[in-house]
């Protein structure tokens, strides 16, 4: 499949996910296979074009489905000194933290909307990069969440199906993590007392 996505400095267009259409006609919708057989060549071609793509669409972070590659790879720009981009390749969360935190998400793949979503405080992910080798780092915050909006893409989940609340506008999402009007109700609610509300960061993912 990677043959699609040839050598040179143009993103790659991003698949856009329609309500309403079936599932299995949406690449984004699918699980996706085992990106080992790509070779190095392969990882290393794949991890250039969605570079440039995440490059120029102004996310942090892309998955191999959300360019029409049904490979599990992602990328995830770390939310760290430099904010380096990180090619994953067969990524896997060995351990989530149990302390959850609800956070508003944006899709490149579904434009104009955004949502509230509750994720795993930290996660430890385990990978491999476009040398073929195993590595494992551990995320927190919104860099954690980031990694979890990816590996969802990857088992063909979309942020949509995780949302505990409605979808919004991106003008109206925007206003609400600008309130955040949300953190004190949270955390006087029972239902929600190990539940906050995470602070801003990027978020279209």
């Amino acid at each position: 499949e990677h043959h699609k996505l040839q050598r040179g400095p143009r993103p790659v267009p991003i698949v856009q996910w329609r309500r309403g259409q079936p599932d299995w006609r949406s690449v984004l919708r699918q699980r996706a296979y085992s990106a080992r057989n790509l070779g190095p060549q392969g990882l290393a071609l794949v991890d250039e074009r969605m570079r440039e793509t995440l490059k120029q669409s102004g996310g942090v972070g892309l998955a191999g489905p959300q360019v029409g590659l049904a490979r599990r790879v992602f990328l995830v720009q770390l939310q760290r000194r430099g904010k380096p981009v990180l090619f994953c390749a067969d990524p896997v969360f060995t351990w989530m933290s149990r302390d959850e935190v609800d956070g508003y998400e944006a899709c490149l793949s579904i434009q104009g909307v955004g949502g509230l979503v509750r994720r795993s405080q930290a996660v430890d992910v385990t990978y491999y990069d476009t040398r073929g080798q195993r590595q494992r780092l551990r995320s927190t915050g919104w860099e954690a969440r980031i990694f979890q909006h990816e590996l969802d893409h990857l088992d063909g989940v979309l942020y949509l199906d995780r949302l505990v609340g409605p979808l919004l506008p991106l003008d109206e999402v925007r206003r609400l993590r600008k309130q955040r009007k949300r953190a004190s109700h949270l955390a006087s609610s029972p239902r929600y007392a190990s539940v906050r509300l995470e602070a801003e960061g990027p978020w279209v993912l």
